[in-house]
């Protein structure tokens, strides 16, 4: 596995060369980032960040240059065999060359990795912006109109470079608040998003996209014995965790005392004992002080004792998320995590204290294994294929688990999801958030987030589907950016392409049972987890934290009410009665509306930080520097050059 930092650059479709403060841009970035900058096709194009260039024997031009970040796993895809003198395969941008140079776009989709690249060939003039299979690699661009195109991976170096004051996208803060997926969107109208699992090339003519990669929904694995499940399971996630670690000296990995985190630290600190003793593991743990509902310590201990490894408390009271709700967002994509971002920041700082390269997060394992079940998504696939009498002693078995009455589970569980998915009835009947004006939920599109993942879920039993359906809201978190705003680089073991192929193939019946949810996943990984963790079942809520922190914001809450109308009821998202009744019972109302109450504010912060934003000034600002830093030096510090 390899890693590059995050890739800028920018196309004259005109051909006509790059303007100086273009470049200027580009390269101060860059030299924050130590990494190089590459001019090409007499400085049309311009390239940052991990780079590899192949030349055209017969005329010794360069023939394709590409330039990626993240990581690309190389222990699955061994069968492409290099194809081009001088390549190293310990780098992205290598993988990605011989990939493409291999069989074309169509190729890139065999690449298992976090990853996002550009791909400029001469040969056909084009420009190939790519994005992994699930999106953690992110990848933004401008079309101007002057036939200039702008790409990052980051949003606000694409802002500056591309010198934009884009209008807000009002779609997406909708979507943000009623916590819908906006994967092919972005937070401003004139930018857009290369989608996960896709490719889109550019050419002088336009542009056209390509799906690179899809889930078989009729694959199913059947074995003949219960314990060939769990020796695969415990093996897909082996492999999903040493992907991650080989190739770091130093890993991170948060522990905060559920079923996914101490999977990953327990898979993680086997191998760093037997596999890959030159890898350095730490683990990272939050604290909430004055919020016991949200206090996990007996879980975290009960880990450390069990790896004999000690992990790093990171503490935070309410009184400091509450007053972190109100800085400056750190990123130009809004999030319910701006609260907290002195616990994000402490983190990077342990981080950087442990020179660790990475952080390994068990986001998307609640999706994956199905934590959360309302409705068992086996009972519909029986109906649908007339199992009769399984389905009756299944939703008695199921009601017993969950207490839930034999009509609840025969509705809303079994008749209920093989219904149109555009069904009036059960399109009106949702309500995406407590907060949100009617005539604004009612503008929300319905995504088949299942499309996602699957171009032919349709095709699929709709228990299926509603699995498919659940990880692909994980996997849009993280290809939407909302993952993104961590200070440091993030990966996700459960949202491995490799391990989520092998867990959706799964019977439904092998990965969740009436008698205990999770049933594959703690019987394939009894080894590796304590029993006090192995038997929870289920986590400490955290509406806890952020109630006591919006109850310390009280006063200030209302002083924002003084100055004038939120922006997000100027704007039309949030009924204001709605808004200022949830806030003056804050400390009575549900988890949810506790959700949809940070959501909010976090908005908020973001509009009223958004209007401040200067484009200009930040491009000047990063001109000023280019220039200071050529005055300084002799010979450039990176390799700054043109070919």
């Amino acid at each position: 596995m390899v890693s590059g930092r995050h890739i800028v650059g920018c196309w004259s479709r005109n051909l006509c060369p790059l303007r100086k403060d273009d470049i200027s841009c580009i390269r101060a970035i860059a030299n924050e980032a130590h990494q190089p900058v590459r001019l090409f096709q007499n400085s049309t194009i311009a390239f940052s960040g991990d780079i590899f260039t192949d030349y055209d024997g017969a005329t010794d031009n360069i023939a394709v240059a590409v330039c990626a970040a993240g990581r690309i796993h190389s222990d699955l895809h061994d069968h492409i065999a290099p194809s081009m003198s001088g390549t190293r395969p310990d780098r992205a941008a290598s993988r990605l060359a011989i990939a493409y140079a291999t069989g074309g776009i169509e190729t890139l989709g065999n690449l298992h990795g976090d990853f996002s690249g550009a791909i400029w060939d001469s040969r056909r003039t084009s420009l190939i912006l790519v994005r992994d299979s699930i999106g953690v690699g992110t990848l933004y661009y401008v079309e101007k109109q002057d036939s200039s195109l702008f790409w990052s991976s980051r949003l606000d170096d694409l802002l500056a470079i591309a010198d934009l004051n884009p209008e807000v996208n009002d779609d997406y803060m909708v979507k943000f608040l009623a916590r819908e997926v906006a994967t092919d969107a972005t937070p401003f109208k004139t930018v857009s998003t290369v989608a996960a699992a896709s490719a889109i090339r550019f050419t002088l003519a336009g542009s056209k996209t390509f799906r690179l990669w899809s889930l078989d929904a009729q694959r199913v694995l059947r074995y003949s014995r219960q314990n060939e499940y769990e020796e695969e399971f415990a093996e897909r996630f082996r492999n999903s965790v040493r992907r991650r670690l080989s190739s770091h000296k130093c890993v991170t990995a948060e522990l905060s005392g559920g079923l996914d985190s101490s999977s990953i630290v327990g898979i993680a600190d086997n191998l760093c004992r037997t596999e890959l003793p030159e890898t350095e593991l730490s683990t990272v743990s939050f604290l909430y002080e004055q919020s016991p509902s949200s206090d996990e310590r007996a879980y975290m201990e009960a880990v450390q004792n069990f790896i004999h490894r000690r992990t790093t408390y990171v503490r935070a009271s309410a009184a400091i998320l509450s007053e972190s709700s109100f800085a400056e967002p750190s990123s130009p994509i809004p999030s319910i995590g701006q609260m907290l971002r002195p616990v994000r920041d402490a983190l990077s700082r342990v981080m950087s204290e442990r020179s660790s390269e990475v952080l390994l997060s068990g986001s998307g394992g609640d999706h994956l294994m199905w934590s959360i079940i309302l409705y068992p998504p086996q009972l519909s696939d029986d109906l649908m294929a007339l199992k009769f009498w399984k389905l009756n002693k299944e939703i008695i078995a199921w009601g017993n688990a969950l207490r839930r009455p034999y009509w609840d589970l025969l509705l809303n569980g079994t008749i209920w999801p093989i219904l149109p998915h555009n069904f009036r009835w059960r399109r009106r009947i949702e309500t995406p958030s407590t907060l949100l004006r009617p005539e604004a939920a009612r503008c929300i599109e319905k995504t088949d987030v299942a499309r996602i993942l699957c171009r032919n879920a349709q095709e699929a039993p709709p228990g299926f589907r509603s699995r498919i359906r659940m990880v692909a809201y994980a996997v849009a978190n993280v290809a939407s950016g909302y993952e993104q705003t961590l200070p440091v680089p993030t990966t996700y073991p459960f949202l491995d392409r490799d391990f989520v192929e092998f867990c959706l193939a799964v019977p439904t019946d092998e990965m969740i049972k009436p008698e205990i949810g999770r049933s594959l996943h703690r019987r394939a990984l009894r080894n590796f987890l304590p029993p006090i963790v192995l038997g929870r079942t289920q986590k400490a809520p955290f509406s806890e934290v952020t109630a006591r922190a919006i109850m310390n914001q009280q006063s200030r809450l209302l002083k924002l009410k003084c100055e004038g109308e939120p922006e997000v009821v100027a704007r039309g998202y949030v009924d204001p009665l709605a808004l200022e009744r949830t806030l003056a019972n804050c400390n009575l109302v549900s988890g949810t509306e506790i959700s949809d109450l940070a959501a909010v504010l976090s908005l908020e912060v973001w509009l009223r930080s958004w209007r401040k934003y200067e484009a200009s000034t930040v491009r000047s600002s990063l001109c000023r520097l280019d220039h200071s830093i050529q005055a300084e030096t002799i010979e450039p510090a990176h390799c700054i050059g043109q070919q």
